[in-house]
């Protein structure tokens, strides 16, 4: 049985701490009533390490750890087992301070009488508010194991197509910073040496050569500002992001970008058909299927887009149609979705439109990495041909006018 630290007050008064084990905190409140004491606070021990983690800044869960506890809370549950302890034993099972500190976190509030979702909402660090519909539909449904198995397809493809994008800009990113450790060492130690060559030579001296001697003499006070300009930056888009109008406008310009926005579109497509499938298939309404859904959209543009549809579905309308008449998502997609209503095959139609939405961003994010890669080349060979140049410049000079 698990073990409880408890706070109380003892028959005079006084406070008493102490441990003991039970099955539930209700349990254990009751043994220490029987011993006369009135109990303050109950905590599981766990509790007590994920307090500690979070005060030192513990780390929030990731993709792959969020469909690892939702895979094994479904073999759990469908196994027979409640769902506090089925928390705690993965808890138990994990060695993952962060996944201990969430199981203990859950446990808590589960025992307090709250479902899961409630205790999942409560938990905005490490679980989104679509986690907390989505297992709030399945509560209220009756088919929580599914859609939890749902929920773990869809963080286990997140991971995925993250890292791809890690492996592929890993070679940009290493590029990119030897270049700029290349240039700073430059700017601020050869080219200051060669200042005093270049001004014994008494020619005049390119423009170029000039603007970097201007650097290399003031980087005592660039790289100050450069630091200050950006732990500004850094502070400044620690504050917008808590803005809902702001992150709304900055989704509106990602979504329109050249190749990014593409990548984005058919990333939300995929997460939002998946989810909206498994919902149908489980027998959810279609607009309460549907208002999960569109929680599940990253974009908040997309998502507020999506609103109007949202309304003509609740009027009686047609998915398809309703999603067409707001012209957000691609023809094809709202026409494939008209011909799944069609003939009664609507979540079959959805999973297609998922995993072909899927392909395609794995297709267009190659396409983006292998522009980036050409243009950083070329940008660093700019720089450095100007580098170069602006210190061969008036060596040349110096011998041509010799």
């Amino acid at each position: 049985m698990p073990e409880y630290v408890y706070k109380a007050l003892g028959t005079e008064g006084r406070r008493v701490r102490g441990s003991v084990t039970g099955p539930t905190r209700m349990a254990v409140a009751g043994d220490l009533i029987r011993k006369g004491l009135h109990p303050l606070e109950i905590r599981p021990r766990e509790a007590l390490l994920s307090r500690f983690h979070r005060i030192l800044g513990r780390k929030r869960l990731g993709h792959r750890e969020r469909a690892l506890i939702a895979r094994q809370l479904s073999d759990l549950v469908t196994a027979g087992m409640p769902v506090h302890s089925a928390l705690r034993i993965i808890g138990r099972q994990s060695n993952s301070p962060a996944v201990k500190g969430v199981m203990s976190e859950l446990i808590r509030v589960i025992e307090d009488g709250k479902p899961l979702s409630k205790a999942i909402q409560d938990m905005p660090r490490d679980w989104s508010p679509v986690h907390a519909s989505l297992i709030r539909a399945g509560e209220s449904g009756g088919f929580l194991t599914r859609v939890l198995d749902e929920l773990a397809n869809i963080e286990e493809r997140d991971d995925e197509l993250k890292a791809r994008v890690r492996a592929a800009l890993a070679y940009p990113s290493i590029t990119s910073l030897v270049g700029l450790l290349t240039i700073l060492v430059i700017i601020n130690f050869v080219i200051p040496r060669l200042s005093a060559i270049f001004e014994e030579m008494g020619s005049s001296l390119p423009w170029t050569t000039r603007l970097l001697m201007a650097l290399g003499g003031s980087s005592d006070i660039i790289l100050p500002l450069t630091a200050i300009a950006l732990a500004g930056g850094v502070l400044a888009y620690a504050l917008l992001r808590r803005s809902a109008r702001w992150l709304e406008r900055k989704d509106g310009w990602l979504i329109k970008a050249p190749v990014v926005g593409a990548l984005l579109l058919q990333t939300n497509i995929s997460r939002f058909a998946g989810v909206l499938g498994s919902l149908v298939r489980h027998g959810v309404p279609l607009d309460q299927a549907l208002r999960v859904s569109m929680e599940t959209l990253g974009n908040l543009r997309l998502r507020r887009n999506l609103e109007p549809a949202l309304h003509r579905v609740n009027e009686g309308g047609g998915l398809g149609a309703s999603l067409e008449a707001v012209g957000v998502l691609p023809p094809v997609v709202t026409g494939m979705i008209t011909v799944g209503e069609e003939t009664g095959h609507l979540e079959d139609t959805l999973d297609r439109i998922s995993q072909s939405a899927f392909r395609q961003a794995e297709r267009r994010m190659k396409v983006a990495v292998s522009l980036i890669e050409p243009a950083l080349i070329i940008l660093l060979g700019v720089v450095v041909a100007f580098l170069l140049a602006s210190i061969m410049l008036p060596i040349f000079q110096v011998e041509l006018g010799s």
